[in-house]
């Protein structure tokens, strides 16, 4: 089927959504192109070398750099290059231009700090209410029992922004909590956005699927916490006694449902002598692979005794080799896979810490009603949910000064200056 173009209000640029592929007009003249099935999202600068990979005469060898890159196998490389090629094809046709294949990428260093930033994010993130049935250390939130905060969005709100990501073509909608499933419109919600081509990541202690239709989340991905299958450690980390055969049951029900999940382990130092074990759950159960990340440090997360001594990072390092040479692909340690670590944006500096994608394609609205930047800096506010819309607050003045600060987020300095 042909492509659609989606024009956005206030005129800003036209968004074609065609198949699976979603190309999305940039602000600055760029080109935005997102497969959401393959965890897959690059400006015109890898855009390139997808078209040169099935175009050039060196084909396969372009191929087997981007299988290397993406960690891939050329065959998957292969296909996505042919869908891709025919998808931008379409996108030209009937966006009605004779423009070349990937239009160049601007020199977006040339603009100033506060315009370099995409027409929309194009990953939101969520946290829909703080009640939690757990209460973990390391909490990022600091959720806790079953709290709620007096101000918890309602159905309509919930809605309302809902339809604001759809209308301005938000690729990917992130949901977290506390624990969302306790959020009773939340299938709703996301059935809503899946039907309208957003891509749904849900990420759940996995112990409250009898609040939800389980068939609202089909086309979703469920990131499931699991930092131990250890029954005495699970319950130590979450401080709730029963909680592990809590987890065992979601698990069995993840797994007999064929709901689509992964696995998801906030490693500390304590940790990580365990991993395996989780791997083989993992794969017992059904799930699509095992995620490594750190513990942020932020709320609880604070006084979380996460911090790697030199040789601890060492010996973790190692394993996770050992481990992906095992258990190959199955096992991912990137914080965020492939999507926004392919997207090139740079920002006032070159400095690795002040090149964060955060206001320039990411944006997250946390439980209490506030816009904020991202999970790691939640004490700046860029303003109350209830006084402007989505759009509105992502082109405003406070994200615009924000982007053209000298902001250096701690977590960032933090983790770099320990490599």
């Amino acid at each position: 089927m042909p492509g659609t173009v989606v024009r956005t209000i206030d005129n800003s640029p036209p968004c074609v959504t065609a198949s699976e592929f979603i190309i999305r007009r940039e602000r600055f003249g760029g080109t935005l192109f997102h497969k959401p099935s393959a965890a897959l999202m690059f400006l015109n600068e890898d855009g390139y070398a997808f078209c040169l990979a099935r175009l050039s005469p060196n084909a396969e060898a372009e191929i087997a750099q981007l299988a290397q890159r993406f960690h891939r196998s050329k065959a998957e490389i292969r296909d996505l290059c042919d869908e891709f090629v025919v998808q931008v094809r379409r996108h030209l046709n009937d966006a009605g231009r004779n423009e070349p294949l990937v239009p160049s990428f601007p020199a977006i260093l040339e603009l100033p700090p506060e315009d370099r930033y995409l027409s929309s994010p194009v990953f939101f993130s969520w946290e829909v209410s703080n009640r939690c049935n757990f209460g973990c250390g390391y909490c990022a939130t600091n959720s806790h029992f079953s709290c709620a905060h007096p101000k918890e969005f309602t159905e309509e709100e919930a809605f309302s922004v809902a339809e604001e990501l759809v209308k301005h073509q938000v690729c990917q909608v992130f949901f977290s909590g506390g624990e969302p499933f306790m959020f009773r419109p939340l299938g709703r919600i996301v059935k809503h956005l899946v039907d309208h081509g957003v891509s749904v990541i849900v990420a759940t202690n996995g112990t409250r699927f009898i609040d939800q239709d389980l068939a609202n989340f089909r086309g979703t991905s469920l990131q499931v916490k699991c930092d131990t299958v250890d029954a005495e450690r699970y319950e130590q980390i979450t401080g709730v006694k029963g909680s592990f055969a809590w987890f065992l049951e979601g698990a069995k029900t993840l797994r007999d449902s064929g709901s689509n999940f992964y696995l998801q382990a906030a490693i500390s130092r304590h940790d990580i002598h365990n991993l395996e074990p989780l791997i083989e759950f993992g794969l017992a159960h059904k799930a699509t692979k095992f995620k490594i990340v750190p513990v942020i440090p932020t709320a609880r997360g604070k006084s979380f005794d996460w911090r790697f001594q030199s040789s601890e990072a060492e010996f973790l390092s190692q394993e996770i080799e050992r481990l992906q040479g095992k258990y190959g692909r199955f096992v991912d340690h990137k914080s965020v896979g492939i999507g926004l670590q392919t997207m090139k944006l740079p920002t006032a500096t070159d400095h690795p810490i002040t090149n964060c994608k955060a206001t320039r394609c990411y944006m997250r609205l946390t439980y209490d009603k506030q816009w904020v930047p991202c999970n790691c800096v939640r004490e700046i506010s860029i303003g109350p949910f209830q006084s402007r819309n989505f759009i509105e607050t992502w082109r405003g003045q406070a994200m615009r000064s924000l982007r053209a600060s000298s902001f250096v987020c701690p977590v960032r300095l933090d983790r770099i200056g320990e490599n």
